[in-house]
């Protein structure tokens, strides 16, 4: 008794002498202590090294990543045994302390299989894989099966019962085996081959196609391309590719193609206004349910199916045309001339051809591009034209000077130039070497617009002038800042200095030549 009150107290219970946990001896520890050597224990265990055999290899670990844990409490009450009870089963445990050592064993619980599953496909993405559904391809014309292939998966279950539940020590690796089980597609290949047969049935003649007036075939080998056979997960089935089927559909029909009318502007008392584009007019072919309505009619055993068109408004609506951001007049240009000469009808009917043009953010405008060749047909008189230095008459003669005109309005308005060119000769009505002229087809007058804003273009006549102005979010005002002169083999070269202020207050300066020579060259 006297032994037992020294060694374990009457007070306070305590492990048992003698005894061992993990390897480690314990006998003696109060209930503090214990836990503190019991959670060391347990570091130990998420630290051991743990084998798993696959049927790919081995795969190394630690016990902890594998989710095994130890049950701290579990192993603190074997731990203490006895010892943790009434006075007189504690003086007995003590008693047998003395006649052979104890060995208490970690307490373990079990992993959670997902989470073994996963700390496996961790460490081995391919160890599990989710089987291959058997698909339909197109092969040679014909619409085949494409074979499914089985996956595997952790026997997660076998893994487990495994697993042991308790340790002795921590002082030796864990090895475990991992087996794998086949796990079979949801549809067998024989099941998709029936499929396959009743889709090369459905499309064997092709089927005719009708959209509006028009009619085209289309054969076999095309409808099975626009096939989509969709497996699991609980049925298969096939649809065809609507946006496949429309764009093929658009490029058979593209004569029935028509593009809705582009939104438009107005100037009204000096105030831009935008026009909408007209209801109607686009349409193309064929509407969205075009891929689904020929399906229906196929699987109907139908070798005939109508389409429907569908609208085909232009980009340039509305909001594009707001976009642009033509609010204000940038500029605008007067060229005077005699009234009532056939020039005039010419430099009128090249206002009214232009009159509205947008140039986009970028874009360059071509004169020659957009009104074409002057012809009869379009309205264009006789006029008096300068061919090399020569003054003589031609079918649009006149129109340099709506040029002219244009050519200055950019000037001012702080545009840039493609391809222009003076008159050979000088005309008193134009600026000194500030002027263009146009043939066809060259030379041409291109104006850039290098703005993030669209400008238009807005001709305005009497009938003794022609002004051009335009329109949009003000960028820079150009102005004439110099001009000088040189002269070389009796032909004289102008330079015409411009200089732009731009909103921010920047400045740039630039430059537009002319040359005039009495004959063919200089």
């Amino acid at each position: 008794v006297a032994g037992f009150a020294s060694a374990a107290g009457f007070e306070s219970a305590t492990v048992p002498r003698a005894t061992r946990l993990a390897g480690e001896p314990i006998g003696g520890l109060g209930r503090a202590e214990l836990d503190r050597r019991v959670d060391a224990a347990a570091s130990d265990v998420d630290e051991l090294v743990a084998t798993v055999s696959t049927p790919d290899g081995e795969l190394v670990t630690t016990v902890g990543d594998l989710g095994w844990e130890v049950d701290r409490a579990a192993t603190a009450e074997a731990a203490m045994g006895d010892g943790a009870g009434g006075l007189a089963a504690r003086f007995g445990a003590w008693l047998r302390s003395w006649g052979d050592n104890r060995s208490v064993d970690l307490v373990l619980t079990e992993p959670d299989g997902d989470q073994l599953a996963a700390a496996l496909a961790r460490l081995d993405p391919d160890l599990e894989a989710s089987p291959v559904e058997p698909d339909i391809v197109l092969d040679g014309g014909e619409m085949v099966v494409r074979p499914g292939v089985d996956g595997t998966r952790l026997d997660v279950t076998a893994f487990v019962d495994g697993l042991p539940t308790r340790l002795h020590d921590t002082s030796g690796d864990v090895e475990l085996t991992a087996d794998l089980q086949p796990i079979a597609p949801q549809f067998s290949d024989e099941e998709l081959a029936q499929v396959a047969e009743r889709l090369n049935l459905m499309t064997a003649d092709g089927i005719a196609v009708a959209v509006g007036d028009a009619e085209a075939t289309i054969g076999p080998e095309q409808l099975r391309r626009w096939i989509r056979v969709q497996v699991g997960p609980a049925l298969v089935d096939a649809d065809l590719d609507d946006s496949a089927a429309q764009a093929y559909l658009e490029a058979r029909f593209a004569d029935l193609t028509r593009v809705g009318p582009d939104a438009t502007f107005t100037v009204e008392d000096g105030v831009v206004r935008i026009v909408p584009p007209a209801a109607g007019g686009g349409q193309r072919c064929c509407d969205e349910t075009a891929g689904s309505t020929m399906l229906a009619a196929l699987e109907a055993g139908e070798d005939r199916v109508e389409l429907a068109m569908a609208p085909n408004p232009s980009p340039r609506d509305e909001a594009w045309a707001e976009e642009l951001g033509i609010v204000e007049q940038i500029s605008t240009f007067t060229t005077n001339h005699a009234a009532g000469q056939s020039r005039v009808v010419n430099i009128q009917n090249m206002a009214d051809r232009v009159r509205g043009a947008v140039i986009e953010p970028g874009e360059t405008f071509s004169l020659n591009g957009y009104v074409g060749q002057r012809t009869v047909e379009k309205g264009f008189v006789s006029g008096g034209v300068i061919y090399s230095g020569q003054f003589t008459s031609d079918i649009g003669g006149g129109v340099s000077q709506f040029a002219t005109t244009l050519f200055n309005a950019a000037f001012f308005g702080g545009l840039e130039y493609g391809e222009y060119q003076s008159h050979s000769r000088y005309i008193s009505r134009y600026p000194y070497g500030r002027e263009a002229t146009v043939s066809w087809t060259h030379p041409d007058l291109q104006i850039h617009n290098p703005t993030p804003h669209g400008v238009l273009i807005w001709p305005s006549y009497t009938p003794s002038s022609i002004t051009v102005t335009l329109y949009s979010t003000r960028w820079a005002t150009g102005e004439q800042t110099g001009q000088w002169t040189s002269r070389s083999g009796g032909c004289t070269f102008v330079t015409t200095e411009r200089t732009r202020t731009f909103v921010d207050g920047t400045t740039d300066v630039d430059s537009v030549n002319a040359t005039y020579r009495p004959g063919t060259s200089c």
